[in-house]
């Protein structure tokens, strides 16, 4: 599938798309907490769809309703599943954590890309605290065989230097008893996504050192899934540079660590205003060169390279050494996107930051989605204000974590055709 994105002037108004993360960590929380739980205005993709489908793989009943989920949880024990988590690594960090709670040998893969995701961490801290774990070379698949029993494991403290990982964890973690030490930077947005949704079903962690403990075990709740920051860069990147445009059911007091991208936007010199559930963004027609680090963030890389194309000057993006933990694996197709549209960009300090030089508009022409969504949709943006429209190759992914993302920027004005 590709993406045809004409020249278009937007503006309008966009409700957020419910958080994928959030969904995800929300169905895993409900299978661990035991009976019976509501997931409220949660996000449909497929990524979420292979998140039901490992539910259901161990014992969970899951019914979609319009705009809910409910789940209930299996009595224990649970039998050890075979879980296919496709192409979500997500959902694979997820599944492996609690495959460790499971009686019996249960094996977790996914597809190709996928089992590339690098799990020896992950495998080192379940290890740890009982679990056996065989990995692929640090790679999926993964046996992991159970059960690990509630209390188990008070007093233990694993580490964890990424973001996914460490999310899995501490899901576990109120419930096992094990203490979990961050020690990383990167995909931190994670955390904050388990850590809001722990707090929705009644647990308490607190951190202190550099070290979450679990204060509190969870049970089964009703959860409001937020609208996702991740998702509303792109709709936010179009206003910055092709108009206006505001975004609605974004909470400002959200723990997600892509709301940077906000201030990022008014450093580059885009108008924001922030209202109670909103952001409208306006575009100045003067934006300016600035400066970021995603190292924390890796998701909003593919939009700032965007507006860095549409910036007058340089642009210094740092911490994209981590994009090798995203979709995109590395940041040789962020750079061959830029310069395919005719954008001046290099990687610097030993591929560790992206240096782009933009002239305040952009050409035009074709850009690959390389498998990646946020790449697919950010380029696609790129697209609207541009002189010559921007064609996005291989663009079908971005379904797996916006499937309304095309409607609505159409809805907006945006002019864009899909074959």
């Amino acid at each position: 599938m590709n993406l045809i994105v004409k020249p278009s002037q937007i503006g309008g108004e966009i409700i957020a798309p419910s958080s994928k993360g959030h969904t995800i960590a929300a169905l895993f929380a409900s299978l661990l907490a035991g009976g019976r739980s509501k997931i409220y205005e949660p996000l449909y993709s497929r990524d979420v769809d292979t998140a039901i489908y490992a539910v259901r793989r161990f014992g969970g009943s899951v019914q979609k309703g319009e705009r809910d989920l409910v789940v209930d949880s299996p009595p224990r024990p649970w039998w050890p599943r075979v879980v296919n988590s496709r192409r979500s690594s997500t959902v694979l960090r997820h599944s492996i954590v609690t495959a460790a709670l499971a009686p019996g040998i249960s094996l977790v893969y996914g597809d190709s890309h996928t089992n590339s995701t690098p799990v020896d961490e992950l495998a080192g801290a379940l290890k740890k605290i009982g679990a056996e774990v065989v990995t692929t070379n640090g790679r999926p698949p993964v046996a992991v065989k159970g059960p690990l029993s509630r209390g188990c494991c008070e007093g233990e403290t694993v580490g964890a230097s990424d973001g996914e990982s460490l999310a899995a964890l501490l899901l576990a973690s109120p419930l096992l008893g094990f203490a979990i030490k961050r020690a990383g930077t990167h995909s931190w947005h994670h955390v904050a996504v388990a850590l809001h949704v722990l707090r929705g079903f009644g647990a308490k962690i607190s951190f202190d050192g550099g070290i979450y403990y679990p204060d509190k075990p969870y049970g089964p709740g009703a959860y409001a899934v937020p609208g996702d920051y991740v998702n509303a860069a792109p709709l936010l990147l179009a206003g910055a540079i092709a108009g206006r445009i505001t975004v609605r059911r974004l909470d400002p007091e959200d723990p997600q660590g892509e709301k940077v991208f906000l201030n990022i936007l008014a450093q580059a010199g885009a108008k924001l205003k922030a209202g109670e559930s909103s952001v409208e963004v306006v575009g100045t027609g003067s934006l300016e060169g600035f400066e970021a680090d995603v190292s924390e963030t890796p998701s909003l890389a593919p939009v700032l390279a965007v507006l860095a194309a549409y910036a007058k000057g340089r642009s210094v993006i740092k911490g994209v050494s981590h994009l090798r933990l995203k979709e995109g694996g590395n940041l040789k197709p962020l750079v061959s996107n830029l310069r395919r549209l005719k954008v001046k960009a290099r990687p610097r300090c030993e591929g560790d930051c992206l240096e782009v030089y933009g002239e305040g508009y952009v050409e035009g022409g074709t850009a690959k989605g390389y498998g990646d969504p946020r790449m697919t949709m950010a380029f696609a943006v790129a697209g609207l204000a541009s002189r010559r429209g921007v064609k996005v190759t291989g663009a079908s992914r971005y379904k797996d974590y916006y499937p309304g993302f095309v409607e609505d920027l159409r809805s907006v004005g945006a002019i864009i055709e899909a074959d």
